[in-house]
């Protein structure tokens, strides 16, 4: 198995068991692991991704009331750090979004299966539990690039199927990271952000041409650029999941109040606000 196909499925083990409190040994485990796919990838852009050191703080484990030996009371706190769960969560599946993004715009719609490295084949079998190696006759495994081939191909066909829209079942469409790696996720959201792609996307241009101008902190603006990637991501996919997009959208109007005046100069609050009205 590739040091990047090892990565991919580290980080997708993480974002499907992510543990119920996290401490700052699970912070530095996954910081180590952007920075593993940083360097893999020669992507900068990876940074944005990593827990800064300001999201760790120290957790209230208890109190004292106020008495007239002690008038201000007392509180005592965890000696290890903790980092907020919903901030880790948001910022996982951005990297994982947007390393689905990225993966789109490397893998152009002409290309297909037969075109793609062992690398690629070998990612798209972890993520859809596809048998790809098999032992040769020295003992050592290889990547069965036959097998993984046709396995995909008879999912695209399954697709093609269920979808009465034109496709390929040959030809890699959209992310292979999200493709079905995802599973249900029981929401009850009734918004289709796919039939209001455009309009979604839209505000999401102008959410990226504003950012620079909103003064935000470094950490607001890395939490509100992995959302955007999210979204776009989750759009890309051919079974986008609403409730992911929601919260996405729920973590960009948290940060853009935080932003104040600016956010409202540009209108994008009462944008995403609009998005998250329909139904």
């Amino acid at each position: 198995m590739s040091q990047w196909a090892v990565l991919i499925a580290r980080l997708n083990a993480l974002r499907k068991n992510l543990p119920n409190s996290v401490s700052e040994v699970v912070v530095v485990e996954y910081n180590s692991l952007v920075q593993d796919l940083q360097v893999s990838s020669r992507d900068e852009g990876l940074v944005a991704f990593r827990i800064p050191e300001n999201r760790l703080e120290h957790l209230v484990t208890g109190s004292t009331r106020p008495t007239a030996r002690h008038p201000s009371g007392s509180v005592s706190y965890s000696d290890e750090r903790y980092c907020d769960d919903d901030y880790f969560k948001r910022q996982v599946e951005g990297l994982w979004g947007y390393l689905a993004e990225r993966n789109t715009v490397t893998n152009s719609s002409q290309r297909t299966y037969w075109d793609m490295s062992n690398d690629e084949l070998e990612t798209l079998a972890i993520g859809l539990k596809i048998p790809y190696v098999n032992l040769s006759p020295d003992g050592s495994w290889n990547i069965n690039r036959t097998v993984i081939i046709d396995e995909l191909v008879k999912r695209d066909n399954y697709l093609r199927d269920m979808n009465p829209q034109p496709a390929s079942s040959i030809t890699v469409h959209g992310s292979v990271y999200n493709s079905n790696l995802q599973q249900g996720d029981g929401s009850t959201a009734t918004i289709n952000y796919k039939a209001m792609e455009g309009d979604v996307l839209r505000v999401l241009a102008g959410i990226e041409r504003s950012i620079d101008d909103l003064g935000l902190s470094l950490a607001d603006k890395g939490e509100l650029v992995a959302d955007v990637g999210t979204v776009k991501a989750q759009l890309n996919s051919p079974n986008p999941k609403t409730s992911v997009i929601t919260e996405c959208f729920r973590s960009i109007r948290h940060v853009l109040e935080h932003a104040g005046g600016a956010a409202m100069a540009h209108g994008l609050i009462a944008e995403v606000v609009r998005l998250l009205s329909h139904h």
